[in-house]
């Protein structure tokens, strides 16, 4: 009442909770804990099958939430933790509907791997549109709307764009590039899914290849976005032109990226996706637990590239880390290409969307509010 907040309900109380490191310190904790627990619960087939496709399909509606419905104001103010415990519960059940409809559909009731590439494709198009077209022009309409309508029209054209991909072989059966033996069958007659070629898309474009230039390309908008969008934001230029100049440029520097790597240092391509992961994922914990710290303390410029380059050595102490969990607990499961798949789950299929449903379900509780 008459604009004053109260905080409700149990809440952590010291200097320390509203300031960064340690506040960054302390939601790392909980959602690394957490996720592991959870990760050390299933083995390789389950985490990089259901397990994973079910956690990732929460991700749409988590952006949703957190980058157009709170901002818009219309989510319900209540008290923590239920508030959290109430759009997680929601978004559940939007993810598991979804997710058992695709597999019906896409898939004749089998979860197979390309479906999975499907949600990967639909989560990088989702941030396509909230990052570089800012839900433009779904920001038109009532933000309800408004907000469904983007997670559809990301699954559309996650679809679209997968039918480009090339299911037929394992390019690169021994996970070396280049492969010192010929590329073995998936979909194809003759491999494990032949009976599932039909359903399997047969585009132009090699999977591997295809899914590491378009994640590369989410990578670098969130680089652009750690540095306020520059050299784009310079220009004073609206939407749709913003988002397609955005667009545009991080496709050609994904290409630039992937000919160096894959073709030049002969990474590879699922281990160069894998790099992305690494990079976005530190870049990820200094944007939502950390809320941009230490950076933006220096400035958007200066700060973002300092973060960015922050982002590398966390991305590398990441991956050794969480590699030699995986491979403990997974043990012989860990061979090509399911080292990668379950290292690419834990990371942005388990670790991130705990972060981002603290961050944006349940702000953070027990910690108070920064502002």
């Amino acid at each position: 009442m008459g604009g004053e907040k109260r905080e409700i309900g149990f809440c952590f109380q010291g200097d320390w909770t509203k300031r960064q490191p340690w506040r960054g310190v302390f939601v790392l904790i909980v959602t690394l804990v957490a996720s592991l627990i959870l990760t050390a619960s299933f083995n390789i087939q389950e985490y990089t099958g259901i397990v994973g496709y079910l956690i990732m399909s929460f991700i749409p509606m988590f952006v949703v939430i957190g980058l157009f419905w709170k901002r818009a104001g219309i989510i319900p103010e209540s008290p923590q933790p239920f508030k959290g415990i109430l759009l997680t519960t929601l978004v559940g059940i939007i993810a598991v509907l979804t997710a058992k409809g695709l597999i019906a559909f896409l898939g004749k009731g089998v979860l197979l791997p390309h479906i999975v590439l499907h949600t990967v494709c639909t989560i990088i198009t989702t941030f396509f549109i909230a990052l570089a077209f800012g839900f433009w022009p779904f920001n038109k309409l009532s933000p309800v709307a408004g907000g469904f309508l983007t997670v559809i029209v990301a699954y559309v054209i996650g679809w679209i764009i997968l039918q480009f991909f090339n299911f037929a072989m394992l390019s690169y059966p021994t996970g070396v590039n280049p492969s010192p033996v010929a590329p073995v069958p998936f979909y194809a007659p003759g491999g494990p899914l032949a009976k599932f070629e039909f359903l399997a898309p047969m585009g132009p474009f090699l999977w591997e290849h295809s899914i590491s230039f378009y994640f590369w390309a989410i990578v670098i908008v969130f680089s652009f976005l750690m540095i306020n969008f520059w050299p784009f934001s310079a220009l004073r230029i609206g939407q749709p032109l913003f988002g397609l100049l955005v667009t545009v440029g991080a496709l050609v520097i994904s290409y630039v990226v992937n000919l160096v790597c894959i073709d030049f240092l002969k990474v590879e391509p699922l281990r160069c996706f894998l790099c992305g992961i690494c990079y976005v994922f530190g870049i990820l914990l200094i944007l939502i637990p950390f809320e941009m710290w230490p950076g933006r303390a220096i400035g958007r410029l200066l700060g973002g590239v300092i973060n960015l380059l922050i982002a590398v050595g966390i991305g590398i102490v990441a991956y050794k880390t969480l590699l030699s969990f995986c491979k403990w607990h997974f043990g012989e499961g860990m061979t090509y290409p399911n080292d990668i798949f379950a290292m690419a789950t834990l990371m942005l299929g388990m670790i991130f969307p705990m972060w981002s449903c603290y961050s944006d379900l349940f702000d953070f509780w027990p910690l108070p509010s920064e502002k």
